[in-house]
């Protein structure tokens, strides 16, 4: 594990997991061009993965909704 992967910020348990997916923190930030030791960056990296953790949690919500079938014809 890198050593800037310490500098993570908190995380949510669906944050978490898209994080492990890329490999670490480290390697998520690498996987969008950023560099998790600027703390602007790594900022800016929070804010990906918050909107990637909701369009994975809006994402569920809508495939499981029954307003989101298919209507017949």
């Amino acid at each position: 594990m890198p050593a800037s992967d310490g500098l993570a910020p908190p995380l949510s348990e669906v944050e978490r997991d898209i994080v492990k997916s890329h490999g670490g923190w480290t390697a998520f930030c690498a996987s969008y061009g950023l560099e998790p030791w600027n703390p602007d960056e790594n900022k800016e990296a929070k804010s990906l993965i918050h909107l990637l953790g909701r369009k994975g949690s809006d994402a569920a919500d809508v495939s499981l909704s029954p307003k989101s079938a298919p209507r017949s014809l």
